[in-house]
């Protein structure tokens, strides 16, 4: 909020004052109420044509904004998002596919059920073709339920806890 926000393309909310204390694990974040400022979106009941297409119209000018930027690497704790996807592939994933073929194995059909648990490592190769960029800032949870729709059709972004520097249509996907 103190650094790369400045002058971001997108409504978020205003940063008024942070502090940390990370040996003590204590940390204070005051940032602007926008209760008022529209509607909360929600994954689950989705959103209209127009909020939808305004989301990506206001994605689009985000990823715009740093669209191959030297902010990208010149702010040092900004990750490669396909680490971060990796990773999380790398520990979930084993221990994910057993148990969702054990619920869920009746209703998938057989080649499906086969290809399970080939889908981490093929996850795996299909992320380094995207290591080249071109990168941008990503906010890395772009969802209805991090979204509030004005009425004026503007939209504040929220939840701002995991950006990182990626390809544009992981926000998309």
């Amino acid at each position: 909020y103190g650094g790369v926000a400045k002058g971001v393309a997108v409504r978020r909310r205003r940063w008024y004052f942070s502090d940390s204390d990370a040996r003590a694990v204590r940390y204070v974040l005051l940032l602007e109420d926008l209760a008022s400022f529209g509607t909360l979106g929600d994954q689950v009941r989705a959103c209209t044509l127009e909020n939808a297409t305004a989301a990506i119209e206001t994605l689009a000018r985000f990823h715009a904004w740093s669209w191959e930027h030297p902010r990208l690497t010149s702010t040092p704790w900004l990750q490669l998002g396909i680490d971060i996807v990796e990773g999380a592939l790398t520990q979930v994933y084993p221990s994910a596919w057993p148990r969702t073929i054990e619920l869920f194995g009746d209703q998938m059909s057989a080649p499906i059920r086969d290809a399970i648990p080939t889908l981490g490592e093929r996850g795996m190769v299909l992320m380094d073709r995207f290591r080249d960029g071109p990168f941008t800032i990503i906010h890395g949870d772009y969802r209805a339920d991090n979204l509030l729709f004005a009425p004026s059709g503007e939209i504040a972004v929220l939840d701002w806890q995991s950006p990182n520097k990626s390809f544009a249509a992981y926000d998309i996907a």
